[in-house]
């Protein structure tokens, strides 16, 4: 097995050279930090060249969308909604509005192995499996050649990723589909999936039972917290917080992140989702904002024709305020990556030795 689409520094892990190879002999494979890579079987490969043509990192193409885009603050008038969401709750807004015309919905979850994957959804019940913030680089599996498929029945897909698979989706599509709406995130950097496998064994050895859900996010208290809700199969639940949870540690500083999240090309106000999604940190610093945010503020970025009219059908279920691009980029990530840390290669050498002790439980 060789890995030679693009350099091993700037690979994203996206999926699209995965999914476009026509003779399946592509394979996405863990490295020693926990990070998926494409590996090409040469004995199968007849060097049609369709991964290096479809790879976002080698064309760099820049996006169709405005680099100008409309900035909101919003939160979901369901407070329920809002509540179970990372931030404001808009994804769900967005998402409710596809399933209700028929449309379907891909985001990312985790399986019962508590791995993390995209998935599709069709139904509003289960939109619960995409909500909240996933701290994990996800695993796009073949979710690219379904959603062509999906277009070709021309059924309308919303697709919400990072800006890397945003970028790939389109770069494998090839063209602009007037059925495909795109939600990227205003991505930190993605940590590793080997950690977090690390990460969920460390939680059921300590706890003596299966972990069956986790939120990264669990606004027990307030969402500025980073509070994490772990629940397990003999219906315990305990919230460890901040950056006393080693896992969140590793996350809020930025030491668990794959080594392209340091260079990401999409870090940038320019996006290639129709929608940009985050958190509106910093809200009211610079314009005064009389909002309770105990719950949780969404940032939106509208960047394209078509995000603007999925915006207008559901206005109505959110509380919207229109506000300036200078208090967006607040959040770094909107106008350049993060820095690697010093500590980041001596942080996953020593994953396996995750603190336990350090941890404040508590139980609900």
């Amino acid at each position: 097995m060789t890995t030679a689409i693009c350099s091993k520094e700037q690979c994203t892990g996206c999926g699209a050279c995965f999914n476009i190879c026509p003779k399946e002999c592509i394979r996405m494979i863990s490295d020693t930090e926990g990070f998926l890579y494409p590996a090409i079987d040469p004995e199968c490969c007849d060097d049609c060249d369709a991964c290096k043509n479809v790879c976002p990192i080698l064309h760099s193409p820049e996006p169709n969308h405005s680099s100008t885009p409309k900035v909101y603050a919003c939160w979901n008038k369901d407070k329920t909604i809002c509540f179970q969401s990372a931030s404001g709750g808009a994804f769900s807004a967005f998402a409710g509005s596809v399933l209700d015309n028929g449309g379907i919905v891909f985001g990312a979850a985790f399986d019962e192995s508590m791995r993390l994957k995209h998935i599709a959804v069709n139904q509003r019940e289960e939109l619960g499996k995409l909500r909240s913030s996933k701290y994990v680089q996800s695993d796009i599996g073949c979710v690219y050649v379904e959603i062509r498929k999906l277009l070709g029945q021309n059924r309308s897909v919303l697709f919400s990723g990072t800006p890397c698979q945003v970028a790939a989706l389109n770069e494998f599509l090839g063209k602009n589909n007037e059925n495909l709406l795109t939600c990227d995130l205003a991505c930190m950097g993605v940590p590793s999936p080997g950690l977090f496998a690390k990460y969920v064994a460390s939680l059921e050895k300590h706890f003596q039972a299966k972990l069956i859900n986790i939120n990264f996010r669990h606004k027990y208290k307030s969402w500025e917290l980073f509070s994490t809700m772990a629940v397990f199969n003999d219906g315990r639940k305990r919230i460890l917080t901040g950056y006393h949870d080693s896992f969140m540690f590793g996350f809020l500083s930025h030491s668990s992140m794959r080594n392209a999240c340091y260079h990401c090309p999409y870090a940038k106000l320019n996006r290639y989702g129709d929608i940009t999604l985050g958190d509106f940190w910093g809200i009211g610093e610079f314009v005064p904002f009389y909002h309770n945010t105990r719950n949780g503020i969404s940032l939106i970025l509208v960047n394209s024709e078509k995000g603007h009219r999925l915006l207008g059908g559901i206005s109505s279920h959110l509380y919207l305020e229109e506000h300036t691009l200078e208090e967006a980029k607040h959040k770094p990530v909107l106008d350049h990556p993060w820095s690697e840390p010093k500590n980041r290669k001596q942080f996953l050498l020593t994953i396996n030795g995750l603190n336990m002790r350090s941890w404040r439980k508590y139980t609900l």
